[in-house]
């Protein structure tokens, strides 16, 4: 039973690495980054899904604003008064967007308003994000030296070797399943 916890254990830091490995690849984001987010979206309530959700929506909207779309996201950013691109011209790192939304947020006059924004740039997820906001970029920066604090989270040398390992298990899987099958049909005849 111990051996079984263990090598349960082993596998679940081992699946949760390649997550988030995937994720932030997904996001264009460090995984330390991926993980301060969602320590500071936990903090106020959120889930790691949910901030990866959230996330999500808003890269797709930066996204949509260099390819000439995304006219609601525009408006608000600029209602926020955030610029997306530096002054040579190339997108800014999405978590400084992120602290600057967060100031743009605090800034804004009512919950109304704040509750629309949020939802326009992030998605369903954006009015759970709203408590993060509330005192600007104060959260974002909070939870970044909290991350510290708690020791770091998965290193990125821990979730290169995740999702690795990951790759493996997934191969030897099919590779065995292979076998199983062969050995099935050499045996079928049998019955």
């Amino acid at each position: 039973a111990l051996v079984n916890g263990f090598k349960n254990f082993v596998q679940g830091q081992i699946d949760a690495g390649a997550q988030l490995k995937n994720q932030a690849d997904m996001l264009g984001v460090s995984t330390k980054e991926l993980q301060q987010f969602k320590l500071a979206v936990g903090e106020v309530g959120l889930s790691g899904d949910q901030a990866t959700t959230a996330l999500m929506r808003f890269n797709k909207q930066l996204g949509d604003l260099e390819t000439g779309n995304g006219k609601a996201a525009a408006k608000a950013l600029s209602e926020l008064g955030i610029k997306t691109q530096d002054a040579a011209g190339k997108s800014r790192p999405l978590m400084d967007v992120m602290e600057d939304v967060g100031e743009g947020m605090a800034k804004l006059k009512d919950q109304a308003q704040r509750t629309q924004v949020a939802v326009k740039l992030f998605g369903r997820a954006g009015a759970g994000l709203l408590p993060l906001f509330s005192e600007g970029s104060k959260g974002i920066k909070e939870a970044i030296e909290d991350f510290q604090e708690l020791g770091g989270g998965m290193s990125e040398d821990f979730v290169k070797d995740a999702q690795e390992a990951k790759t493996a298990t997934i191969r030897l899987d099919f590779a065995l399943t292979a076998l199983k099958s062969r050995v099935a049909q050499f045996v079928i005849p049998a019955f």
